[in-house]
């Protein structure tokens, strides 16, 4: 029941729903529309996520085998997605460490990773002492990476890894006798490793890299 229309306030009302009432499903849909192009995005955003997780574990393992032209390829397509993608910044550099032996231009990217939050990332041998020697019985690879604030030890086998802050270690430096190796002293353990290239030029790099980052925490 409309009802008496006679009075001018109410007049007005009806009027206003009147031509209001057509224009109601274009009023909404903008905002649906809104919603789904967030949606999309969001999609788009993951798979994009995705294939840049799958390039840069398949760059990962070409740099074990030595394959670097493949590794490159991988880093370059995530680099045209994302072109500061610090990850893969981080591992180019890495690339051109054991490729072309070029230490420097490794250190440029290391730090232009280093600066969007990623950092550098070297192959390591890590040495296991003999009971009851000092001799170094056996060793495993893994990656050592220098990211943020934090530094990572992953193994290619055990769970012998760490992930430590910097300011939690209470060593990082090079070692005395044998110049071509580094170690770490944790709060209760210690680890010695071998640069991948077993040269001192590595173990300098990465005593390099370890003090930017530490500098870099220390500025936060």
């Amino acid at each position: 029941m409309v009802g008496n229309l006679d009075h001018p306030g109410r007049f007005y009302v009806w009027a206003f729903l009147i031509v209001l009432f057509p224009l109601m499903p274009s009023l909404i849909r903008p905002i649906e529309s809104e919603d789904q192009n967030q949606t999309s995005e969001t999609r788009i955003l993951s798979h994009s996520s995705d294939m840049d997780n799958t390039a840069l574990n398949a760059a990962k393992e070409f740099i074990r085998q030595h394959r670097y032209d493949q590794a490159t390829n991988k880093l370059e397509e995530v680099l045209e997605r994302s072109s500061n993608h610090a990850e893969a910044l981080m591992y180019l550099g890495t690339v051109y460490l054991y490729k072309d032996l070029d230490h420097l231009k490794a250190m440029k990217w290391f730090e232009n990773s280093l600066k969007l939050g990623g950092g550098a990332a070297f192959l390591v041998q890590h040495s296991h002492p003999t009971f009851g020697g000092n001799q170094l019985a056996d060793y495993c690879r893994g990656w050592l990476i220098l990211r943020g604030d934090e530094v990572e030890f992953t193994p290619d086998n055990g769970t012998h890894g760490f992930r430590e802050s910097p300011a939690d270690l209470k060593e990082f430096k090079q070692n005395r006798l044998q110049q071509s190796m580094f170690h770490i002293k944790r709060q209760d353990s210690n680890f010695n490793f071998h640069p991948f290239t077993g040269g001192e030029d590595e173990a300098l790099l990465i005593m390099a890299m370890y003090k930017k980052l530490s500098r870099s925490n220390q500025s936060k």
